[in-house]
């Protein structure tokens, strides 16, 4: 693995845990069709960020994929679910962060019986992004605890940092079970956050480990 990939891989996630970090302490909270209308444009502006984000992090996870897959094929596995849950969340983004404030911004002017002709339509676009989310929540459980996986199999990083992402994992699945809801502002600002802090460590190991061929 070429040293200069190695560092640029672990940047990128660095980087893409900041987007992401912005992208959630900026995120406005939604509300009625009134404060949509307001807040369309920072939405737009908030959900670039994140989508700017993904590609960013995809990068660096391909660099960690090339750094231990030699070594388990839950690397592998692991890079598959956190592509999987990029993908998702990138509709996600684009489906409540462009696509809605584009299409309301249309109706700034509309009557409320106009309003409440589109509530349907505003109905399933916001049940369609809580699938998404739905979705990349699943899929970045499974996808750390795969990583975790790789990392317990392999001596390429601590071992502590295998065992921190699996107690991650549990205790969102408990959260989950409990009826803690991630997919509100804080809920999912909570778990993105907990998620971006195994990210920034593995990120520090992958620039500080030494080179494996």
């Amino acid at each position: 693995m070429k040293k200069q990939f190695k560092k640029s891989s672990g940047i990128a996630l660095v980087l893409g845990a900041i987007l992401m970090i912005l992208t959630m302490v900026l995120h406005p909270v939604g509300g009625d069709f009134e404060h949509l209308l307001q807040i369309a444009s920072m939405g737009i502006i908030v959900h670039s960020i994140g989508i700017l984000s993904i590609p960013i992090s995809a990068f660096g996870y391909w660099g960690l994929l090339k750094q231990i897959e030699s070594k388990s094929i839950f690397s592998r596995v692991g890079f598959v679910f956190t592509i999987s849950s990029l993908f998702a969340v990138l509709i996600a983004a684009a489906i409540n962060g462009l696509v809605l404030p584009l299409f309301i911004q249309d109706y700034q002017m509309a009557t409320s019986e106009v309003i409440d002709t589109i509530r349907p339509i505003l109905s399933y676009n916001f049940a369609i992004n809580q699938t998404f989310d739905y979705i990349f929540i699943g899929f970045t459980l499974l996808s750390v605890s795969s990583w975790s996986i790789a990392i317990l199999q392999t001596r390429v990083f601590p071992k502590w940092l295998g065992y921190y992402g699996i107690i991650l994992s549990i205790i969102a699945i408990l959260l989950i079970s409990s009826g803690f809801f991630f997919l509100d502002v804080f809920g999912f600002r909570v778990f993105i956050f907990g998620f971006v802090s195994w990210v920034l460590i593995i990120a520090y190991f992958q620039l500080s480990t030494p080179i494996s061929n």
